[in-house]
């Protein structure tokens, strides 16, 4: 996906997301319309039929203003080009979700950032099993964190994606692995030689 002008191609793909909200704000206006003569010419008997019409009417006044509302934040994946809604909320301090307001997901994402395809929560899930599921340095347990484990690239290259390289680490010993690489690279070597 990388070999075309993303620009050129946002210019001429057409705006599916985009007309498709057009559509249902069309909809949602000829509703109202239509309860609305009903309301004007053919008014109900009781007082509680005419509040539920007006009710219906607001609810699709809503409806349009929350559907022009996505339209404004209607986006293109900086990665795939494709179109997508992005978030209400701007993650610009967060780092975890930063990527919801530039990318369509968390995969296209993780190819900016240099990790292959294969390098997903999956892959990630059976590496954390295959270590039972606890740090390979201190050998604290998942339960005792209140986060996922990472997994850790032995060798540095993101690339490199076999069960091999890759091992459950908590975030300290993270740190650590990346300050002092050496001296981790032969220690996990021997951890997972065992």
């Amino acid at each position: 996906m990388k070999y075309y002008n993303k620009t050129l191609y946002n210019e001429l793909k057409p705006n599916y997301l985009k007309l498709n909200y057009e559509d249902k704000i069309n909809k949602n206006e000829e509703k109202i319309i239509d309860l609305q003569n009903k309301l004007k010419y053919n008014p109900p008997k009781f007082l509680y039929q005419r509040k539920e019409l007006q009710d219906k009417i607001k609810r699709y006044n809503v409806n349009i203003l929350e559907i022009k509302e996505k339209i404004n934040r209607i986006n293109y994946c900086k990665e795939c080009g494709m179109e997508f809604v992005s978030p209400k909320i701007k993650y610009r301090k967060s780092k975890k979700w930063s990527w919801k307001n530039d990318y369509c997901s968390k995969s296209c994402y993780n190819v900016t950032k240099g990790y292959p395809s294969e390098f997903n929560s999956s892959l990630k899930f059976e590496i954390r099993l295959r270590d039972g599921f606890k740090c390979k340095m201190c050998g604290k347990l998942q339960e005792e964190i209140p986060y996922l484990l990472n997994v850790h690239h032995i060798d540095h290259d993101k690339t490199n994606c076999e069960h091999s390289n890759l091992v459950s680490l908590c975030q300290p010993c993270h740190l650590k692995a990346h300050k002092e690489p050496d001296w981790h690279k032969k220690f996990l070597a021997e951890v997972t030689a065992k």
